[in-house]
């Protein structure tokens, strides 16, 4: 079994030491849950057509960390999942969806549950679960919670 190393962005390892960028929340190192054999969709370039192949599924888990001096808001579900490889380790974005209607003029209001938002004080975390499916196995990730904004600061959690 290969040796599966983790990387999360907005942390550096400098001499074992990690060192956050933001100044709100700290993004743990994720841990792998579980690796399983899973069927993925894999675009044949010679056909131009979308087909099944034997691929990855993963589950992972890492935590926020509230390292402000303040109460934080943070988003919990309701993320999408986009994966793209880049050299020389996978990357997996969590950010929001944006979901519109009436050809993109209207936006919908998600609620404050299907967010899943979890008010987190001073140096206390919350747990993030993600899925997701590859169709070669990892041998480096990196993990990107970036939520984004686009209600206007009407749930009024944390950005980044």
């Amino acid at each position: 079994m290969k040796i599966i190393r983790y990387f999360v962005l907005l942390l550096v390892a400098i001499s074992g030491i990690c060192v956050a960028f933001s100044q709100d929340v700290f993004v743990s190192k994720p841990v792998l849950m579980g690796n399983v054999p899973a069927k993925v969709k894999k675009y044949d370039s010679t056909t131009k057509t979308w087909g099944e192949a034997d691929g990855y599924g993963y589950a992972f888990m890492f935590y926020l960390k509230n390292v402000s001096d303040k109460p934080l808001t943070v988003v919990t579900d309701g993320l999408s999942r986009q994966t793209s490889p880049t050299n020389p380790k996978q990357e997996v974005k969590l950010s929001m969806e944006k979901m519109t209607v009436e050809d993109g003029k209207v936006l919908v209001i998600p609620s404050r549950e299907e967010l899943k938002l979890i008010e987190l004080r001073p140096s206390e975390a919350a747990l993030m679960k993600t899925e997701f499916k590859m169709s070669v196995p990892l041998e480096e990730i990196q993990v990107i919670y970036k939520p984004e904004d686009f209600y206007d600061g009407r749930f009024g959690y944390w950005t980044g």
